[in-house]
């Protein structure tokens, strides 16, 4: 009866080993600037889950680094605040003497914070690089802690919503410096190389 039991155990084993793994790193889409799951996050992290469920010899890294897209986002929404300081309108109004357009380009930024296009012309365009220019960068530290609280969010997603274990899931520290692509956490799922008695990485805390 043992020798049933183990071998068994041992097909299933081998069954699961068969699951094949992703060819390339799954990226979580992320929207500029922000750090919540979107509709398509979350299938993707289901997806993920499900691979794990199905290879119990493999683990997933969570990795990514700040996108230029999130600097820039967080630049214009900074712009718009602004203008309501004091003082902060004043400036806004010498670099735009035309009424419609200081209207164009504050309702396109806000519509961009709410995440919809906010489309504008170059000219308009270039007025936003002109007075973006003129305020203080973005810290480089307020970057890596957005790209830190993301890869987070999807640590968390993964123990509270599939019930991974937290033994199965590593975060890499943040890259340094910022990508051309869209914002996104890259999963990678390979299978666990670490010692048997390797204590498994905690989880970490959302970055504030």
């Amino acid at each position: 009866m043992t020798d049933v039991v183990a071998s068994a155990l041992r097909e299933t084993i081998a069954r699961a080993r068969q699951t094949p793994l992703p060819a390339a790193p799954i990226q979580i889409a992320f929207a500029p600037g922000r750090a919540e799951l979107s509709v398509q996050a979350a299938r993707q992290i289901a997806s993920i889950a499900q691979v794990l469920a199905g290879r119990p010899d493999v683990v997933v890294e969570l990795g990514g680094a700040p996108s230029n897209a999130d600097r820039r986002w967080i630049a214009e929404q900074e712009l718009v605040a602004n203008l309501d300081e004091p003082g902060g309108f004043t400036g806004f109004l010498r670099a735009l003497g035309v009424r419609d357009q200081r209207e164009r380009v504050r309702d396109a930024l806000e519509d961009r914070g709410a995440g919809r296009p906010g489309r504008l012309d170059a000219d308009d365009e270039e007025v936003v690089d002109e007075l973006i220019a003129e305020r203080p960068p973005v810290s480089d530290e307020r970057l890596s802690a957005l790209a830190a609280t993301r890869l987070t969010l999807v640590a968390n997603a993964l123990a509270t919503e599939h019930a991974v274990s937290p033994a199965r899931v590593m975060i890499a520290t943040p890259d340094r410096g910022e990508t051309a692509a869209p914002p996104a956490v890259r999963a990678s799922i390979g299978v666990d190389r670490r010692s048997p008695d390797r204590t498994a990485p905690t989880v970490l805390k959302a970055a504030r």
